[in-house]
């Protein structure tokens, strides 16, 4: 028979059972509506940036020119603003190419420079901070010796040095900034790892005889994906920005592959010229506008992510 639990203790677990429902029935439309006014701005950052995604995606669709395409008897002829003709609404550079196609076009470069090298670092660093943190000992001191002079160098002239020897190209400007921008994920791993492994949870699994892949996959990877996040969001925007000034320096992306870097390069005889003041301004205001967007998504990320800050959304 039986026997039948004191009250109290009965009504405790029925309100422990019922407690993720109740949460989960707690966060109505008008509370995200209400998360999503105080993250505004990352909101309306992150819109920008799906709109500049989307035009980086549907460019070919989207103008019926191509970026290397130009006639010299059109070149220089003003944007829509300032008076120009819809033909062209951006206008045209000094070789008659329309402006709009070749910023489209800048925005593919871009982000794809920005996405894939930061993909680079995020493998390289997360590897090497698990590894740091989690073995310690010999393992951490080599690999933070490494990290340690890794950050000595300067990097924007680590990553000049090695382009100058290797040449430029998409390839090698990924390349050079994924393997020069691992070391801040291996260090924030490093300590979130070691944080991590001495948690109960973590000695529980290695007492019911875990190995350490598994451990490290079923329970440290996944706490470590809000701080990866986070700091790949950040990445971008600062290796959009690199490839830019390598791009300025003709140490990027190679022309007639278009890049906003190049184009500002390009258009700087124009800069204070007060009837094409222009052309310099546009590719300057795309990076800084794409640059702005990805940290606006970045600083809601991080509120979204860390449990201290989304207990107040």
């Amino acid at each position: 028979m039986a026997t039948a639990e004191p009250r109290g203790q009965a009504l405790t677990r029925a309100t422990l059972a019922e407690m993720p429902v109740r949460l989960a029935r707690r966060r109505t439309l008008r509370d995200w509506l209400r998360a999503a006014w105080k993250l505004r701005l990352s909101v309306l950052g992150g819109l920008v940036l799906l709109l500049l995604l989307l035009i980086a995606i549907a460019a070919p669709v989207l103008t019926p020119y191509t970026p290397s395409e130009g006639r010299i008897v059109e070149r220089l002829q003003p944007p829509v603003f300032l008076g120009g003709s819809w033909e062209h609404p951006l206008g045209t550079d000094g070789v008659g190419r329309d402006y709009a196609t070749r910023l489209m076009y800048g925005a593919r470069v871009a982000l794809a420079v920005g996405v894939l090298s930061t993909l680079v670092a995020t493998a390289i660093g997360v590897c090497l901070g698990i590894l740091a943190g989690y073995y310690s000992g010999k393992v951490d001191w080599v690999i933070s010796t490494l990290v340690n002079i890794m950050m000595t160098f300067p990097f924007i002239l680590l990553a000049l040095a090695v382009i100058a020897v290797l040449g430029p190209s998409f390839l090698n400007v990924v390349l050079v900034l994924g393997i020069g921008s691992w070391p801040i994920y291996a260090r924030v791993v490093r300590v979130e790892v070691s944080r991590i492994k001495a948690l109960e949870f973590v000695a529980a699994a290695r007492v019911i005889g875990l190995t350490d892949l598994r451990i490290i996959g079923r329970h440290i990877v996944p706490n470590l994906v809000n701080a990866i996040i986070v700091i790949g969001t950040v990445q971008i925007a600062r290796l959009i920005i690199t490839e830019a000034f390598l791009s300025y320096l003709g140490l990027g992306v190679q022309p007639p592959t278009p890049s906003w870097g190049y184009m500002l390069f390009e258009s700087q005889a124009f800069m204070f010229n007060p009837a094409e003041w222009w052309l310099p301004m546009l590719p300057g205001l795309a990076i800084f506008i794409t640059t702005l967007a990805i940290n606006l998504v970045g600083d809601g990320l991080r509120d979204v992510l860390d449990p201290y800050q989304r207990s107040s959304l």
